[in-house]
């Protein structure tokens, strides 16, 4: 008799296990699954020669919560059609890339006569409060914030796709890659590697980082383009608003950056908006240079700015941008002056194949 009801629970449990996955199959004669690869950027691929150890976090920079991953549909005009359900986010062998699954009701999509879809999916990966039911506009763009976070952290990455394809009840289409664009800016200090052996630095900190960030771009440079990899570098920013109840000091805060990368909310340096009116409160790195010699130490103040061939400062400022990855390499001259040679680069997409799934 047990055997008999332990036989008939099993038999319950498949059953039930075959009716939960036909929600999302392909078989599902009212749903059509939607797959498709996410594509992080990643900086692991780049030269070492400059000295400057090997980043930390480099995985977890591109890390995806599905807990907090939202895949939106919207019609041309940017009328929202709805979130896909079910999804499904699958890690590949390479830690920035993902492959991702969901279906959507095919009434909900008002396809063409002949099938087609046009219009357009967007990915809204790590950000909390996404309003899958309203349509793309600015104020839906200018909703999306978060909070700076100093520690180990998914960040907020944001990408989107034209569609223009034929979309069949009870199938499966490929879409093919989404790329991805990070809200946050990785900023890093450290010293020539001919350095090393006679200094130190010690306390080094961004002063004046933004506590909050805008999750996307602004709305009016994103609405009609097709990729992110289409975006000019002058159309990345959206810089958090000063115009708030908030003092400037609420706004803003010291981020320890002592041999260590930080991932910092973008921070507008260059005095060209009504928000701007001097350099005062301009975001600045502070860093003390300790001579392992003689144990004497000095500190020093590293504005945001372009540097000169000889690693001298110049007065035009550099805005703090998401997607870009400042390396700040600190050495002294023979003069005993500190100098800086700084490179930026994009923590942007690359050109890739498309990568089928």
């Amino acid at each position: 008799m047990m055997k008999l009801i332990r036989y008939i629970f099993l038999l319950c449990c498949v059953a039930c296990f075959m009716s939960c996955s036909s929600d999302d199959s392909p078989s599902d004669t009212a749903k059509v699954r939607v797959v498709f690869r996410l594509y992080a950027p990643t900086t692991t691929t780049e030269s070492r020669a400059d000295g400057d150890p090997t980043d930390e976090g480099e995985d977890w920079e591109s890390a995806i919560n599905v807990n907090r991953l939202h895949v939106v549909l919207y019609a041309k005009d940017g009328t929202s059609i709805g979130g896909l359900e079910n999804v499904t986010l699958v890690s590949t062998s390479d830690p920035n890339i993902y492959d991702v699954t969901g279906s959507i009701l095919v009434d909900k999509l008002s396809l063409s006569s002949n099938g087609q879809f046009d219009g357009r999916i967007m990915v809204y990966a790590n950000m909390d409060d996404v309003k899958e039911a309203s349509s793309f506009n600015g104020d839906l763009v200018n909703s999306l914030t978060f909070t700076a976070n100093t520690g180990k952290h998914t960040i907020p990455m944001w990408g989107f796709k034209q569609l223009n394809v034929s979309l069949k009840a009870g199938s499966q289409t490929n879409i093919g890659t989404i790329n991805l664009l990070r809200a946050e800016a990785k900023i890093r200090v450290f010293l020539r590697s001919d350095m090393v052996e006679n200094y130190e630095l010690t306390n080094v900190k961004l002063s004046q980082a933004n506590k909050q960030g805008y999750c996307l771009p602004q709305y009016q440079n994103i609405h009609n383009i097709s990729d992110v990899q289409e975006l000019d570098h002058d159309a990345f920013a959206h810089f958090w608003s000063k115009g708030s109840n908030q003092t400037n000091q609420e706004k803003l805060t010291d981020v320890d950056m002592t041999n260590k990368a930080i991932y910092v909310p973008e921070y507008e340096n260059k005095v060209s908006s009504t928000d701007r009116t001097s350099q005062t409160d301009a975001a600045v790195i502070k860093l003390t240079l300790k001579d392992k010699r003689d144990s004497k130490t000095q500190d020093y103040t590293l504005p945001f700015v372009e540097y000169d061939a000889n690693g001298a400062p110049t007065q035009t400022a550099k805005d703090i941008v998401r997607d870009h990855y400042y390396k700040f390499e600190v050495y002294k001259n023979d003069d005993g002056m500190l100098r800086v040679r700084l490179k930026v680069r994009q923590w942007y997409v690359v050109k890739h194949e498309e990568i089928q799934m």
